[in-house]
């Protein structure tokens, strides 16, 4: 595992909770090769407040019903590493507004979206799969990238009579040959 051939500088970070109480979480930076190790609800954070980087999941995170940060813009690298994100709730915005970068190998489980895992993709999303979750409209809501390997096991569509819903909602040809 190339991660762990790496010394490791841990970051403490300091935030502050509704009643004011300071809540800490380690984040692990490997300084030579630029990855950051995500292993808790708490960390998965960081991605939404440093969204360039490179970051792969170093376990399955259960986020226990609560809501899942948004992603503006997406410009980094997002490897799962086959691991589960489940138990997320995503209630009235995308997850990711604009995919620039890479999500591959991951796989989210358990989950009510609201909206759309994706806004718009201009990146690529690699080897996903969606098992036992709600979402509204389009996993991918506009498509301007590349998708490879999407997997819905269980999936319920609830989109409106007027939404466009299912695996991509919009596929644009812009980008095609």
């Amino acid at each position: 595992n190339i991660v762990n051939t790496v010394s490791p500088i841990v970051i403490v970070l300091l935030t502050i909770g509704m009643a004011g109480m300071s809540v800490y979480s380690a984040v692990t930076f490997y300084d030579r090769i630029g990855v950051i190790s995500i292993s808790s609800v708490e960390e998965m954070q960081y991605i939404k407040d440093h969204p360039k980087g490179k970051f792969v999941l170093e376990n399955d995170i259960d986020y226990e019903e609560k809501e899942i940060a948004r992603i503006g813009t997406f410009k980094s690298e997002l490897d799962g590493q086959d691991h589960i994100i489940k138990n997320f709730v995503s209630t009235d915005k995308p997850i990711i507004e604009t995919n620039k970068g890479t999500i591959k190998n991951i796989k989210l489980s358990d989950t009510t979206i609201a909206t759309s895992f994706v806004q718009t993709n201009k990146g690529l999303i690699e080897n996903v799969s969606l098992n036992n979750s709600i979402i509204k409209t389009g996993f991918v809501n506009q498509n301007k990238g590349i998708i490879k390997s999407l997997v819905f096991n269980t999936v319920n569509w609830n989109a409106n009579q007027d939404e466009e819903g299912g695996y991509v909602g919009y596929i644009s040809n812009e980008n095609l040959g």
